[in-house]
């Protein structure tokens, strides 16, 4: 990374709080939030050239399904929050809803004795139920734009939009509620008060109004995470515990390697605790590696 190299061999990055129409942090010189995906044509794996000193390891904690829970959070909507409170399979359930497969409630849980046959024979199902239903829908995309993602129909696809918001129908309502606060005030409010204001003269407001929902609670819940890991690093200065890097909705870490396993509970603590007060909890993934490549 030439001229981001210090004399220690480290690279530091400057955060912003400030910057992002969504909320988030902005990283720049250089933005370690933007790092190159894997990629076969490329001799070497990026995130491998990030490597922690000697007696050290690092560690990647982010959070898992963090929008869609905070989209279950927004919208109250009661099959959302009884999923995660049961550890259902969110994309395998929606395509159940959207494509009629028969699969049962409690199949659905990654615990259950049948979920990973179940997962196998409808992968391609869920691949759609993901990529085709659960995030384009709450971000506004239409039936044109998830036939043309998947391959499938455009009526398919609205069909399975009419079925994905008869599953959840508080997330229609609540999409609905957003924008008619936008047309009354010509901004929103996300639950912990930040603003954008946006016109509601233009089509493509209503989209982002609601993706702000998610995106700013998402930006400040990773915020709250930091403060409370910091409280963690003061009371215990023998872990060698450092913040490294903020990814979005994952924090990288330094700790000594002897420390990993007595460190864990705490760290996961800090992640799924951040704000204790929204009536579902978070749920976190955690790697321990020598290199960011192999902790991710």
């Amino acid at each position: 990374m030439p001229g981001h190299l210090d004399d220690d061999g480290r690279v530091r990055s400057s955060y912003w709080n400030i910057g992002t129409k969504t909320g988030r942090l902005s990283c720049s010189k250089p933005n370690m939030q933007q790092n190159p995906k894997l990629n076969p044509l490329l001799p070497f794996d990026y995130k491998e050239i990030f490597e922690a000193p000697k007696g050290k390891k690092l560690l990647s904690v982010d959070y898992k399904g963090q929008e869609l829970r905070i989209l279950a959070i927004i919208s109250r909507d009661p099959t959302l929050l009884n999923a995660f409170k049961k550890g259902y399979d969110l994309h395998l359930m929606t395509a159940n809803y959207v494509f009629n497969l028969g699969i049962k409630d409690d199949q659905l849980a990654e615990s259950h004795k049948d979920y990973k046959k179940l997962r196998k024979k409808y992968d391609h199902e869920r691949h759609i139920g993901k990529n085709g239903y659960n995030f384009p829908i709450i971000y506004g995309t239409t039936a044109y734009g998830i036939a043309k993602n998947t391959g499938i129909s455009e009526d398919v696809a609205q069909t399975g939009i009419d079925r994905f918001f008869n599953a959840y129908p508080e997330v229609r309502r609540a999409i609905q509620r957003c924008s008619t606060f936008l047309n009354e005030n010509w901004h929103v409010r996300s639950l912990t008060k930040r603003r954008r204001r946006l016109d509601p003269g233009e089509k493509k407001s209503h989209r982002q109004a609601f993706n702000f929902l998610i995106q700013s609670l998402a930006a400040d819940m990773i915020r709250c995470a930091c403060n409370n890991m910091r409280k963690v690093i003061n009371e215990h200065p023998e872990w060698g515990l450092k913040i490294i890097m903020i990814v979005h909705d994952e924090i990288v870490l330094e700790i000594n390697e002897d420390m990993v396993e007595k460190a864990r509970p705490f760290i996961v603590d800090v992640m799924e605790n951040a704000m204790p007060k929204l009536p579902l909890k978070m749920s976190v993934d955690i790697g321990v590696g020598q290199t960011y490549s192999s902790a991710k």
